[in-house]
């Protein structure tokens, strides 16, 4: 009778620690850590890898990212993380940075991220853009590019009219318009069409600029 009490309890003792053991594995596996894993990076819509990117001054570089959750079989608390780009090498302030989410094995998720391009920006110098991964702990950065800036091809801005006179005009008289033009495109250009008009009264006029250079800025003046 004794032996039969003694193996009972030796039963329950076994299943106790059996049942504990299932709760310990439980508890490993629901805080096993997740690294998040950038699988693929498109810029401006074409799948990248390491090396030249090019964006045109005026414009915006579109940036996306998709991130998958990989067990790396250590135990550390969940953490939120977020996608950051950055260029590199101006002083103005040019990054973007997704929201914060919390990784999940086997999950792919997808982040867009914009940059706006300055018109501004000296096509010049030489840029980084970086992509970062970003948590509590720091960052790592996933990828990196060497960014290219060129104007576009074709770019005629209108930086000033100034007109003579403007405030009266007698009929019959002439309205003076100076207008100064800037050629910031990649090419020099010719035969630029410059109007001025007036469409309440009917009237417009019209001059070309025969050739502006790359850069240069030009005065048109003419009377209507």
């Amino acid at each position: 009778m004794e032996a039969r009490e003694k193996m009972k309890m030796n039963m329950k003792n076994i299943v106790t620690s059996l049942m504990m053991l299932v709760v310990a594995l439980v508890t490993v596996v629901s805080a096993v850590a997740v690294t998040p894993n950038a699988i693929d990076v498109e810029i401006n819509g074409i799948p990248s890898t390491s090396g030249d990117v090019y964006v045109e001054t005026g414009s915006v570089l579109n940036i996306e990212v998709d991130v998958r959750g990989d067990a790396d079989g250590s135990v550390v608390n969940e953490k939120e993380v977020r996608i950051m780009a950055r260029i590199d090498g101006t002083d103005d302030d040019l990054e973007a940075k997704s929201d914060s989410f919390l990784v999940q094995e086997g999950v792919v998720r997808t982040f867009s991220l914009s940059i706006d391009i300055p018109e501004d920006i000296d096509a010049e110098d030489d840029y980084k853009l970086k992509v970062f991964l970003l948590d509590q702990d720091g960052s790592d950065v996933i990828s990196q590019y060497d960014l290219r800036v060129e104007p576009p091809k074709d770019k005629l801005i209108i930086k000033e009219v100034i007109l003579r006179d403007e405030n009266f005009v007698s009929a019959g008289g002439y309205l003076f318009a100076t207008v100064r033009v800037e050629n910031q495109g990649k090419f020099e250009e010719r035969d630029v069409r410059i109007e001025v008009s007036m469409p309440e009264l009917g009237v417009k006029g019209v001059s070309y600029i025969d050739r502006l250079e790359k850069n240069d800025v030009l005065e048109n003046t003419k009377r209507h």
